[in-house]
């Protein structure tokens, strides 16, 4: 998918910049998002927040997103009850586990290869490695972006169309978006007890 390996070049361009000019206080910007250089931070590495703008620099869309959070333990939460867990990852996905009490994220760069930023033993900073280095770790899987599927057109009593998004996700199946069915029935409409998406057999 062009996202997802969007995804993937942005990671390996900023571990890239930063691995040839890593100095303590640069900024580089791509794709509109700032990525700074953390050699020496707090001791520590930042991988949640180099996983969030790199999904966020490739696909804009996903800046209004609401599973991004302080750490990775946390995000992680966030994604799994959205239900972006996978077990076939791509190039472009993220790998979270644990480590600490925050965890750990990587952008999966395709090949048996990751990047990441972070402040242990592989770092500090941004790095690219072989996932051969997580040998013996869990490893969970998620997908930012899923195959976009087609855009069902429901008609309306009032003979309104109401586009609705739907996707197919890793397990095959196709989930429809129900939110925007439920805004096109309009005024007196209590949506609050209604399931927000449905999945199609």
């Amino acid at each position: 998918m062009a996202v997802k390996g969007a995804i993937a070049a942005v990671a390996e361009q900023v571990c890239g910049e930063f691995s040839r000019k890593a100095h303590p206080s640069r900024t580089i910007r791509i794709g509109g998002r700032p990525f700074e250089s953390t050699d020496g931070v707090d001791g520590g590495g930042r991988c949640q927040e180099f996983a969030r703008e790199c999904c966020q620099a490739a696909a804009p869309e996903l800046r209004t997103k609401n599973w991004w959070d302080g750490s990775a333990a946390s995000s992680e939460r966030l994604l799994k009850r959205a239900k972006r867990r996978t077990r076939k990852p791509q190039r472009g996905d993220l790998a979270y586990m644990d480590c600490g009490i925050y965890g750990h994220v990587i952008v999966l760069l395709g090949d048996g290869r990751y990047a990441e930023n972070t402040g242990g033993a592989r770092g500090p900073g941004y790095h690219i490695g072989r996932l051969a280095d997580f040998a013996g770790r869990s490893l969970r899987y998620y997908e930012i972006i899923t195959r976009s599927a087609k855009r069902p057109r429901i008609i309306l009593p009032d003979g309104r169309v109401c586009d609705c998004q739907a996707e197919v996700r890793s397990d095959g199946r196709t989930w429809l978006q129900l939110q925007p069915l439920w805004a096109g029935l309009g005024r007196g409409i209590d949506a609050s007890g209604f399931p927000d998406e449905i999945k199609l057999q």
